[in-house]
């Protein structure tokens, strides 16, 4: 290892995430759905995947963001026929948002092409290699988790993996999954 090893790591890394970001969420949020929707509206999308319908407000509070902005994008994606949007019985200011029919189906699409699209690499890889490449993704997301308190992030990957195998099991601040499971 030379004294340049940790800079070229770093670089790396970051070539890696914008071609990630390019490749995978872009450039197939582009392809799978016409017209296109925002990251922020795909990661609701995903939300009401996993975790079934939800208020504005509690999808508001998951993002971060304001009730009007969590609207807005809903509003897109009921425009769409992703979603559905329907005033509850007991608190009529009160919204509920469901995925439609039509939004599992393109975001499972769009799941299939994406890990198409790392499987197209990862086969030119011999098991032993994608061991030892996820084993080190995964202690150095770990250390980088630790190491930044404040990260506000979401995985949304559940659906994929036992919340006992989760990277942020120790962070359950930032796992969606875990905050559902821990509800009443």
């Amino acid at each position: 290892m030379t004294a340049n090893e940790p800079h070229r790591i770093a670089e790396n890394l970051q070539l890696l995430a914008q071609i990630l970001t390019e490749s995978t969420e872009d450039s197939l949020i582009t392809e799978v759905f016409s017209p296109s929707i925002s990251k922020t509206q795909l990661y609701l999308l995903k939300t009401l995947y996993l975790t079934g319908p939800k208020s504005i407000r509690d999808l508001a509070g998951h993002f971060g963001i304001s009730n009007p902005a969590v609207s807005q994008s809903v509003e897109k994606l009921v425009s769409l026929s992703l979603v559905a949007r329907k005033t509850t019985v007991t608190d009529r200011r009160s919204v509920r948002v469901s995925i439609l029919k039509k939004g599992v189906d393109l975001l499972e699409e769009y799941e299939s092409r994406r890990l198409d699209i790392h499987n197209q690499v990862l086969v030119s890889f011999t098991l032993e290699e994608q061991h030892q490449f996820n084993s080190l993704l995964e202690k150095y997301i770990q250390l980088l988790v630790k190491q930044s308190p404040s990260l506000e992030i979401m995985c949304l990957q559940c659906n994929d993996m036992s919340v006992d195998d989760c990277l942020l099991r120790e962070h359950n601040r930032y796992c969606y999954q875990s905050k559902a499971l821990a509800s009443p």
